[in-house]
């Protein structure tokens, strides 16, 4: 099973990415586009390194089980460290505010004039609601907002996935689906590490930053990824997207991330990954107080971009996705929603 979801992921990537250049989509998508939001979160969740299958790849099953107790293990510790941060959250509604901005921001010349939007408080409202025939047929939008910090508790994350689908139903009723495209938005806060510091400690730099401060770095975190989407299918993203480009590596404030500079202010960066589908956003922290909740004014590429970041160039090999230097990945979660091309 964990082969063949696996499998899927590395698909959809590939057969998004592969897409990207040859899907034209219409513009706008639709004059009154379904737009089905799934909000299945109620509290911060934690990623974890999927152990058990990375060390069962090597070892088979003996370390199969092995690395599951150490997953158990992980997930656990960070369970109870974890709890200072949520309780600096218990006050801050995310799925209220990513509502309130999806509706504020969505409307666009590249999406829709007039969005339609149906709220679903879990996935198995969705399933439920498309079981018994309660949703929309045919070109719909399914967003999936998510809110994170891996268990290491050096990277916090808001990210978003967009699938568009194209829905029909059997004479029984039941629902057929087929993946249009499939995108994730990503605004991601690396905590710079300190030397020697273990998840304990780096999580009290979290809890340090007060209230007010995580819930501006939430807040402009569901407000970018529902940007870095409105970008995308505007008359500027489309282009980008069509142009045959050089990956290479951005820079902010002399830290190096893989992939094209799309947008950047004095503090963060959009990026976008060769072959990835979507666009991921960094903002650096150091554990002292930030600015996040009023976020400065967007900065095009050209202007706010080192020397260093020429214009891009004709194609190339893809690069790693991150230069040594760069800001580290956030690890894995233990158990990603996987979405199929086709289900029934």
């Amino acid at each position: 099973m964990n082969v063949r979801l696996i499998l899927l992921v590395a698909l959809l990537s590939v057969s998004s990415a592969a897409s990207a250049k040859k899907f034209a989509p219409p513009m706008p998508l639709a004059q009154n586009l379904q737009v089905e939001v799934i909000l299945n979160q109620q509290e911060l969740a934690v990623d974890v390194p999927d152990t058990a299958n990375q060390v069962g790849a090597q070892f088979g099953l003996i370390g199969a089980l092995i690395g599951a107790a150490v997953t158990a293990g992980q997930v656990a510790n960070a369970e109870k460290v974890v709890e200072d941060i949520r309780n600096q959250l218990v006050d801050y509604n995310f799925n209220a505010t990513f509502e309130r901005q999806l509706r504020e921001k969505l409307a666009s010349e590249g999406l829709s004039p007039n969005p339609q939007f149906t709220f679903m408080a879990s996935p198995w409202d969705a399933y439920s609601a498309k079981k018994a025939g309660k949703v929309a047929a045919n070109g719909i939008l399914v967003i999936t907002p998510r809110y994170s910090i891996t268990n290491n508790f050096e990277l916090l994350k808001v990210n978003m996935t967009v699938t568009s689908v194209n829905r029909t139903f059997k004479s029984n009723g039941k629902p057929k689906e087929k993946i249009v495209f499939w995108r994730n938005y990503s605004f991601q806060y690396p905590m710079s590490k300190i030397k020697g510091s273990f998840a304990a400690e780096d999580s009290q730099r979290w809890v340090g930053m007060g209230k007010a401060e995580l819930h501006g770095l939430l807040e402009q975190g569901s407000s970018q990824v529902i940007d870095m989407l409105v970008y995308e299918f505007s008359p500027a993203g489309r282009a980008q997207l069509a142009e045959k480009t050089k990956a290479k590596n951005t820079y902010l404030n002399g830290k190096a991330y893989w992939g094209w500079n799309l947008r950047q202010d004095p503090k963060w960066i959009w990026v976008r990954e060769y072959k990835v589908a979507g666009i991921t956003g960094y903002y650096p922290l150091t554990g002292e107080s930030t600015t996040a909740a009023a976020p400065a004014a967007v900065v095009a590429p050209e202007a706010a971009a080192p020397a260093a970041m020429a214009a891009p160039e004709a194609a190339a090999a893809p690069a790693p996705v991150l230069a040594p230097e760069a800001v580290p990945a956030p690890a894995a979660a233990v158990a990603a929603p996987v979405t199929g091309a086709e289900s029934h």
